[in-house]
């Protein structure tokens, strides 16, 4: 199991000093591996896993480049620095862990020594110094650069050490590594012998594998790096990625033994069904389901209309019939596989139909456009269908109103929408798509202006000590609550799908290490 090594040099706590087993000297641990891992790994042989839905296109591997390409890939081909564990616990992984100064405005990252890329190069601080300024250089448009605009400058120290200059504390930096083009070391050296282009299709980087082939969004074939750091891992001796044109061919491929697994199906249908002869493994949430409310124009700034939604709205019925028993819910817009999830908040409005219908008699009707989805988004066109049959019934005129992704910022930008039916929650609530970005009054997407939660939102922000963050998150997520600005209705698990012969994909993690999984054949 991977060795847990955090460096903790300063006063000041580290942001996941809480969640993480540290000692102030740094202390040893092992990465989890959830049930599965109490059966006996085999070494050797092959898998084939089958992407679908929202992971089954990869049209360029390079890090810095955008697209859609699932983080298991990337993972599988460059190594992580930073791994993120069950409940969103940050794992030193091709890092030994990481340092701040007392002020915060200095963050050291330490390398594990004697790192190699698969082609032979050291991964050293030169080499990560080299793949961190080009994810942050605007020239390459990177799209994690958003996320770590406080960073000033990035240098080495030594052969090891790679030293970030801040330009204001910025508590969830290690947590934004994660599934971004900062996380994942490429080789310099075969950047520059294979220039961008063939780069990005055949990339090099310092994971449990490296590439035999690709042919991109249709099957990628990986094999075994000698060269890895854990030097017991992988398993597997060759890991194939092939892409699926639906969620029921997906399916089709494992139950016909053509395939060992298969991750991002989305069709609750056949996850029921799957169960009867497969495992169905949940991945833990980072994100939850939620209607949220434009609170700053009518009809909904009267904090009677959204209360009237939120009583309206049976989401224990909706995880019954829509979910089938596979979503859990949650009274806050975070979820168990990130930083700060709180699953109850005290004094959430429930289900009540006459108490909703009683407000909007008393406001004298109401009538919503329901959005934030596209044409094409079956599963969630069917949740508001629901939804607006649950609201009809509390004599709530609802407009479903589906529309293209452009559409939808837009609208955020411009304040042209009433109600969203989407997804909030990141691996930290400051990070991108976390609570900030939807209910801070400068957040893009937010349809709240609300001073006493910008406050508590900022603290949280600016805080390094963990158990103080979580206490200002759940004020935060208390006046959200009470104030209406919206109604959480669902964890967003997603699930893998494996044969019975699968070892070790139970790690109970937001992406699966794939240098931990065998097979023990048919």
């Amino acid at each position: 199991m991977r060795r847990l090594v955090a460096l903790m040099r300063s006063p000041i706590l580290p942001i996941l000093a809480a969640l993480m087993v540290l000692a102030a000297c740094g202390s040893a641990g092992t990465r989890a591996g959830g049930d599965a891992a109490a059966a006996t790994p085999t070494r050797g042989g092959s898998m084939t896993v089958i992407t679908a839905g929202g992971f089954n296109t990869w049209p360029n591997l390079d890090p810095v480049m955008p697209g859609t390409a699932n983080a298991e890939l990337r993972n599988s081909i460059f190594g992580e620095l930073f791994h993120q564990g069950p409940g969103g616990e940050i794992q030193p992984s091709l890092a030994s862990g990481f340092t701040k100064s007392t002020d915060g405005l200095t963050v050291t990252v330490e390398l594990r020594p004697g790192l190699m890329f698969s082609d032979g190069t050291p991964l050293n601080a030169d080499a990560a110094v080299w793949n961190m300024r080009r994810a942050l250089d605007p020239a390459t448009a990177c799209p994690c650069a958003s996320l770590f605009t406080v960073v000033g400058s990035v240098a080495a120290d030594g052969p090891e050490r790679v030293v970030l200059s801040l330009s204001q504390p910025y508590p969830p930096l290690i947590p934004a590594f994660v599934n971004t083009a900062m996380n994942w070391m490429g080789s310099p050296t075969a950047f520059e012998q294979a220039g961008a282009a063939d780069f990005g299709q055949r990339p090099v980087g310092a994971g449990p594998f490296k590439v035999v082939s690709n042919q991109a969004s249709q099957r990628l074939e990986l094999e075994r790096n000698p060269t890895y750091w854990e030097k017991d891992l992988p398993y597997l001796d060759r890991l194939v990625f092939q892409a699926a044109g639906s969620d029921e061919s997906a399916y089709a491929a494992v139950q016909s033994s053509t395939a060992d697994a298969v991750v991002g199906i989305s069709s609750v249908d056949i996850l029921t069904k799957a169960q009867a002869q497969l495992n169905v493994i949940p991945i833990p949430a980072i994100a939850a389901a939620q209607l949220q409310f434009n609170s700053l124009d009518p009809p909904l700034a009267d904090p009677r209309a959204r209360q009237a939604l939120i009583y309206a709205t049976d989401i224990q019925s909706l995880t019954d019939v829509i979910g089938k028993g596979l979503y859990k819910p949650t009274q806050s817009p975070t979820a168990e596989g990130g930083l700060f999830f709180q699953e109850e908040v005290p004094g959430t409005r429930t289900f009540d139909l006459a108490k909703a219908s009683e407000l909007v008699r008393e406001i004298g009707g109401l009538h919503v456009k329901l959005g934030g989805f596209g044409a094409a988004q079956s599963q969630t066109l069917v949740t508001a269908e629901a939804i607006q049959a649950m609201w009809r019934k509390a004599g709530i005129e609802t407009e479903i109103s589906p529309e293209p992704l452009a559409t939808l910022l837009e609208n955020y930008r411009t304040g042209n929408w009433q109600v969203y039916l989407g997804f909030s929650g990141a691996i930290d609530p400051a990070l991108r798509l976390g609570t900030d970005y939807f209910f801070h009054s400068k957040g893009p997407n937010s349809g709240v202006a609300d001073p006493k939660l910008d406050a508590l939102l900022d603290q949280a922000h600016s805080s390094d000590d963990p158990a103080v963050r979580q206490g200002l998150y759940s004020q935060a997520f208390q006046v959200i609550n009470d104030e209406a600005y919206a109604t959480f209705l669902y964890q967003t698990n997603g699930y893998y799908i494996a044969r019975k012969s699968v070892i070790g994909l139970d790690q109970n993690a937001k992406w699966a290490s794939w240098e931990r999984v065998s097979s023990r054949g048919a």
